[in-house]
């Protein structure tokens, strides 16, 4: 796993893992990933990064405790939908 500061850790796994948890992620932050296999034949190539950028679910606090407003002033509303993008404004 790549940090955002660049610092670099390896995970080595068991055979027949096929998933995996890192904690703790810090919002906002951007991490990238890739895979490398090690067996009888020797060591592959990386597979291609997955980079994925820290966060917590909308309305969630960073405790994850609901943080859902019934205050209309601050629901977004969407102003135009497209196949691939939407736009938004606040209120």
């Amino acid at each position: 796993m790549k940090y955002s500061d660049d610092t670099v850790t390896s995970y080595p796994m068991e055979a027949d893992v096929t998933e995996w948890t890192t904690s703790p992620l810090n919002v906002g932050e951007v991490f990238r990933f890739h895979l490398v296999a090690i067996n009888s034949l020797g060591r592959s190539g990386n597979s291609p990064f997955t980079t994925t950028v820290a966060g917590v679910n909308p309305g969630l606090d960073y405790s994850l405790l609901a943080t859902y407003s019934s205050e209309e002033q601050y629901r977004p509303i969407i102003t135009h939908i497209e196949e691939t993008s939407m736009t938004v404004c606040d209120s």
